[in-house]
């Protein structure tokens, strides 16, 4: 079994080395679905994006903030599947200071030409933060995977 410390070392390396999740939320009335978003990683498996506030993934997580994140290396060898499963909640982020930090990484990391500045001002920030994750890496050995609890044990949910 990995040491968590080793789990989450290489699972912050997927978040820092890919670019794209797929959010999954549930609500009411938009139902279970699924959404691509380019993200900026942050600490401790913290990942950021843009979204319009009345897209349907971004009225789902407003009515239910409880959502699940897939990560994941572009591949087409099975031995080289990597990955990561995360559950946590999603907000919008308030902090102003926190809003134009995150900005200032997300325009770097994607080299965002100044017409998408309008986009940016129609789009609410959005944070992830993770009570659980599973790190996948089949170069490691067939189906191995380890876990991360990042406070899974408070909230009474984990997924299996």
């Amino acid at each position: 079994m990995m040491p968590e410390t080793e789990a989450r070392r290489l699972l912050q390396e997927l978040l820092d080395a890919e670019s794209t999740l797929v959010l999954s939320t549930a609500g009411e009335e938009a139902g279970v679905l699924s959404a691509p978003l380019f993200y900026v990683p942050g600490a401790d498996g913290t990942l950021y994006w843009l979204s319009a506030p009345t897209s349907r993934h971004s009225v789902a997580l407003a009515a239910t903030p409880q959502v699940a994140v897939s990560i994941f290396a572009r591949t087409f060898d099975w031995e080289a599947i990597r990955g990561a499963q995360l559950e946590g909640e999603a907000a919008v982020v308030g902090d102003e200071a926190e809003r134009a930090g995150v900005l200032a990484r997300y325009r770097e990391r994607f080299a965002l030409p100044a017409s998408f500045e309008g986009a940016i001002a129609r789009s609410a920030l959005y944070v992830f933060r993770p009570r659980w994750a599973r790190y996948l890496d089949n170069a490691r050995g067939f189906g191995f995977r380890a876990e991360v609890d990042f406070g899974a044990a408070r909230s009474g949910r984990r997924v299996s």
